[in-house]
């Protein structure tokens, strides 16, 4: 199906504008990279409808990777600091080698975080 024969949702995109804007006017005033960060989090599960966001980094090496935000839409709390070790969840890092995304629905069913449970 070519991209002009999707369906538009107009709730969908008014909604995705209005969180853009809305981040748009976080970066207008003199805020700290960790409140714009939270804020970018937020926005983004409630967006996406999701229940859990966050960004992780790589470390220098790149054998593993720190939590630097970790947004829980229920709860609306704020974490940082996991560390994740590539020789601990082996199959967690080649599945995040191999993608730009890690789309998790259900991690019970999941092989690249099995290691996890």
């Amino acid at each position: 199906m070519a991209s002009e024969d999707l369906p538009i949702n107009t709730d969908i995109l008014k909604a995705q504008n209005a969180a853009l804007l809305s981040l748009t006017n976080l970066f207008t005033g003199h805020k700290s990279l960790t409140f714009l960060i939270q804020k970018m989090m937020e926005v983004d599960a409630d967006v996406l409808g999701v229940a859990r966001v966050s960004l992780w980094l790589f470390d220098e090496e790149q054998e593993g990777s720190e939590l630097q935000e970790l947004f829980e839409r229920a709860s609306g709390a704020h974490s940082t600091g996991a560390i994740l070790r590539k020789a601990e969840f082996p199959r967690y890092f080649a599945a995040i080698a191999s993608t730009r995304a890690l789309i998790i629905d259900d991690v019970s069913d999941c092989e690249a975080v099995a290691d996890m449970a």
